[in-house]
């Protein structure tokens, strides 16, 4: 996997990480554009994952719990934004989606921000942010793989 975190070390605000996908960025687009695809335990099932749409939607995952997610904006295939809504420690940061053309297939990167607002303790803040780059990486290599499999 190529993720790299490309903002410096102990910035608490924003996590960014980004992984090379060999696949067209519709197909990418088809599984990033259904909100929280990102709630899993390394697999992604898509039969568990609301349908593409605008507004808010509710995942439920068995064992992550409920979440709703409200999609922000979407420029097909390139650019997709997401919001926590509420009840969860990760509640209200904004989750940016960008598809990038490469050679051979597309970059995809991730840029969660807002960790700075949240109200809880700058100790849990820092770890927080410390979940969501182990995280993220593990969510892209997940899409990767489900990508490349279907």
């Amino acid at each position: 996997m190529n993720a790299a975190t490309t903002t410096p070390d102990g910035e608490l605000d924003r996590v960014e990480r980004s992984t090379a996908i060999d696949a067209s960025a519709e197909e990418v687009w088809e599984l990033v554009c259904r909100p929280g695809w990102w709630i899993n335990d390394g697999d992604i099932d898509p039969d568990s994952l609301p349908a593409a749409t605008s507004g808010v939607q509710v995942v439920d995952h068995p064992q992550q719990g409920r979440f709703e997610v409200h999609t922000l904006r979407a420029d097909r295939p390139r650019y997709l934004s997401y919001r926590w809504i509420g009840g969860r420690s990760s509640a209200d940061t904004l989750v940016e989606f960008f598809l990038e053309e490469r050679v051979g297939g597309v970059t995809l990167r991730v840029v969660e921000s807002g960790f700075e607002a949240l109200a809880m303790s700058l100790e849990a803040k820092n770890r927080l942010v410390e979940e969501h780059r182990f995280g993220w990486e593990l969510e892209l290599l997940a899409v990767r793989k489900f990508v490349v499999a279907t």
